[in-house]
């Protein structure tokens, strides 16, 4: 572990309870008045050994850096906006979709009654059947066909 000047640490801290807003760089300015030796830190390795430790110790809150937006496909959206405001775009695109987006939603609904119907007479017929093999068999299908729509 690198050694760390004393009289400098408490300089910063000094300089730190006069204005805990300083950065780094303002805080290596007043601790180079200190000692000499630390001009030749880089700011990382000032703020490792002086500043941080100094900042943890008294607390208080800690800044969270921002989630960073991807640019993955940013630039070819750029490349194809035309003048029309993002907002207007789309909600086109959803005036549009409604008819569509209506009718297929119909359809599901259709398709989901049907199955409903059939899985309640399969339940039916195994029940008076009141075979285990037939039962078994009923799983068995049911569990193929929730296979069969979580692909689709």
């Amino acid at each position: 572990m690198p050694k760390t000047n004393p009289d400098v640490l408490a300089a910063v801290e000094r300089a730190l309870t006069k204005n805990p807003n300083l950065s780094s760089t303002e805080l290596q300015q007043e601790a180079a008045k200190v000692d000499e030796k630390v001009t030749a830190l880089t700011g990382r390795q000032f703020h490792a050994r002086y500043a941080l430790p100094i900042k943890r110790k008294r607390g208080g809150p800690r800044k969270i850096p921002a989630k960073k937006k991807s640019t993955r496909g940013r630039k070819r959206a750029q490349t194809r906006t035309s003048r029309t405001p993002r907002a207007k775009r789309s909600q086109r695109r959803a005036d549009r979709s409604d008819p569509v987006r209506a009718a297929l939603q119909a359809q599901f609904d259709e398709r989901r009654d049907e199955l409903h119907k059939a899985l309640d007479q399969a339940v039916e017929r195994s029940i008076e059947g009141d075979s285990l093999q037939r039962v078994n068999r009923l799983l068995g299908t049911l569990d193929k066909q929730i296979q069969a729509l979580q692909k689709a």
